[in-house]
């Protein structure tokens, strides 16, 4: 859902989860990886938690936090031999998307002033996801690569879309390709086409 459309409990439980989960975790498996000086962290975040979008505020910012999380963990966790990695699959289509969607309540209010360009935005998403040949048993191999690897890289993007977008963000000056890429995402979730309802 659009920002305004979403309620501070709606957006504590997806930190609950997203961001505080992950700590818990995270923080009862350390000692023991401490005292055997070794150890793989494998957090799964977003390319959500690298690059904004209109109505995923809430679930961005907190694979935003994510990531800044695993980027200092990576750092205090190092000296004992204990590598955090970072996993960011763009759009894949899993039980998130269907029975798991997680719409905030005002989202699909008709009279919420940003119905309209919410349900273009999600139109959108399932059309993607419906030509998406990622699946979470790519995800699944790619945790697999994690594992196995010799030094293990702090990020690991999944998914074609995503790395295309990100190398697109990599060679193109900052501000160009914000104006350019989210012009483009905002002028096609705003139009006046037809949404669904």
């Amino acid at each position: 859902g659009f920002f305004e459309d979403l309620s501070l409990d709606e957006i504590r439980r997806v930190y609950e989860v997203n961001v505080f989960g992950i700590m818990a975790l995270t923080q009862a498996v350390l000692p023991h990886m401490r005292e055997r000086r070794s150890g793989r962290i494998i957090i799964t975040s977003s390319a959500g938690g690298r690059m904004g979008a209109m109505s995923i505020s809430g679930y961005a910012s907190s694979k935003f936090a994510v990531e800044g999380f695993a980027e200092c963990l990576s750092l205090e966790v190092r000296p004992f031999n204990i590598h955090v990695s970072l996993l960011e699959p763009g759009l894949i289509k899993t039980p998130h998307f269907t029975v798991n969607r997680n719409r905030a309540a005002r989202a699909t209010d008709p009279n919420s002033p940003y119905h309209a360009w919410f349900m273009r935005h999600e139109e959108l998403v399932d059309g993607i996801l419906s030509r998406n040949h990622f699946t979470a048993t790519d995800v699944a191999r790619q945790v697999e690569k994690i594992l196995a690897a010799r030094r293990p890289r702090l990020r690991y993007v999944v998914g074609r879309n995503a790395k295309l977008l990100f190398s697109l963000r990599r060679h193109i000056p900052g501000e160009i390709f914000e104006r350019i890429y989210w012009g483009i995402a905002q002028r096609v979730v705003t139009s006046e086409k037809k949404t669904r309802t």
